[in-house]
């Protein structure tokens, strides 16, 4: 959040979309994207032959894309990502997910997809964005009641695969051209 952001309304909780944190604090613990590319890597050997030939270079092209946004984030904080760094890892989450909303529906405005590819985004990753927010907005709502983290686990599940459903199984988005009002 930026301080234009922050002096909107000060003293003022926000909610989990847009309250401030601190800047990270550099710890010892293994910095995150060295866990999440190994993660990548374990899936990938996991994965089905059929399934490595289909996603061709994508699973490195992947992990190079990974280790620049680490490079960046290093470059932009001073320190890599770290558990244990003084900010709610729920809330960033929570944030960037509600970010990548927009940009996947913007996506689906600006980029003049062919029909197929129009409805491959909006089915497998626009739709599947908004299910992965309510899950994690769901259990942030749980957290704050002092209900976090085994109590609101099935009203998290619940809530996720509830929408899920329901945008999985809602009518298509309108194919906008701009998104501007004529």
């Amino acid at each position: 959040m930026t301080a234009a952001t922050a002096n909107l309304a000060p003293g003022l909780d926000l909610g989990p979309a847009t309250r401030p944190q601190p800047a990270p604090t550099p710890n010892g613990h293994r910095p995150v994207w060295e866990t999440v590319l190994a993660d990548l890597q374990s899936f990938h050997a996991a994965a089905p032959a059929a399934a490595l030939a289909a996603l061709g270079d994508v699973p490195a092209d992947l992990a190079a894309d990974m280790a620049a946004r680490d490079a960046l984030g290093r470059a932009r904080y001073g320190t890599p990502l770290q558990p244990f760094n003084g900010r709610d890892s729920f809330a960033d989450c929570y944030q960037e997910l509600l970010d990548a909303i927009v940009y996947a529906r913007q996506a689906l405005i600006d980029a003049g997809l062919p029909e197929d590819m129009h409805e491959v985004i909006e089915h497998e990753v626009y739709r599947t964005l908004l299910a992965l927010a309510a899950l994690v907005r769901a259990m942030l709502s749980g957290r704050a009641r002092g209900e976090w983290p085994a109590a609101d686990r099935e009203a998290a599940a619940t809530a996720a695969a509830a929408l899920a459903a329901a945008v999985a199984g809602g009518a298509g988005l309108p194919q906008a051209n701009s998104g501007r009002s004529a």
